[in-house]
């Protein structure tokens, strides 16, 4: 049997599996929005600012109502990584550095992402009446606020991995699986900096180091975070005791 920990605190059991749940809501809306908008696959760092710019005014309305569900989606990162903090602040107790820094460094991240469809709704807002260039440019900065700012969600990960990895309890509140899990996610986000050094092939931010890598990363680690949390069984009814251990089945 595989032990896994509980709330020593006060929280209601349906509150605890709605902030879970958040993780694949944020995904599948962000994906929704990412797909309806036509950026996925990216499109090509070095296509032309005209080649970009007719992309705008061909698909304006898909891409403005994509942008909003982007944006909507993205913004449920700020409740989502909350319940986290939640659980490691349990985990370390007294002095929850690692939990601070998480939630500093989850506004950073909650504020980078709702930009990226910003930016690209303003690219949108008036495909006809701006140069080219400019609409070029606005479409490379939502890539890069998507991409190059890599360093605020591996220290957010980071912080989470080794806060579960520091849980010396019998039954761990989170799995250590799960630490080891955001360690690496922290550090395969890292590749995608390479895309400011190239517009072609792999390490471009349409290619399979700068983007596919680190994007594939962040949804298994979304997916393997709420089967974590999933498994916490919040006890609203006690308060100040120690963890209880929920037996789960595993595979003889």
């Amino acid at each position: 049997m595989v032990m896994t920990g509980s709330w020593t605190g006060s929280l209601s059991p349906r509150l605890h599996r709605t902030f879970a749940l958040i993780g694949p809501a944020l995904v599948v809306i962000f994906f929704a929005g990412f797909l309806l908008s036509g950026f996925f696959p990216p499109s090509d760092p070095s296509a032309t600012a005209r080649g970009i710019a007719d992309m705008y005014r061909a698909d304006t309305t898909a891409i403005r109502v994509g942008c909003v569900l982007m944006c909507v989606g993205l913004a449920l990162f700020a409740p989502y990584g909350c319940l986290i903090a939640m659980c490691t602040k349990q985990i370390e107790k007294r002095f929850p550095l690692l939990t601070y820094v998480q939630l500093v460094a989850l506004a950073a991240c909650t504020t980078v992402v709702v930009l990226i469809p910003l930016t690209w709704a303003l690219a949108a807002y008036r495909p006809d009446d701006v140069s080219p260039d400019v609409t070029r440019m606005l479409h490379d900065a939502g890539w890069f606020l998507f991409l190059f700012s890599w360093p605020p969600f591996s220290i957010w990960i980071g912080a989470v991995g080794v806060a579960v990895l520091r849980d010396g309890q019998a039954a761990p509140l989170l799995p250590r699986w799960s630490g080891y899990l955001s360690l690496w996610t922290a550090l395969l986000f890292a590749p995608a900096a390479l895309m400011a050094f190239f517009k072609t092939g792999p390490m471009s931010y349409n290619g399979v180091i700068a983007f596919y890598i680190p994007t594939f990363i962040f949804f298994v680690w979304v997916a393997g975070m709420t089967v974590a949390l999933l498994r916490i069984a919040p006890d609203h009814a006690t308060t100040g005791n120690a963890p209880r251990a929920v037996p789960t089945p595993s595979a003889p």
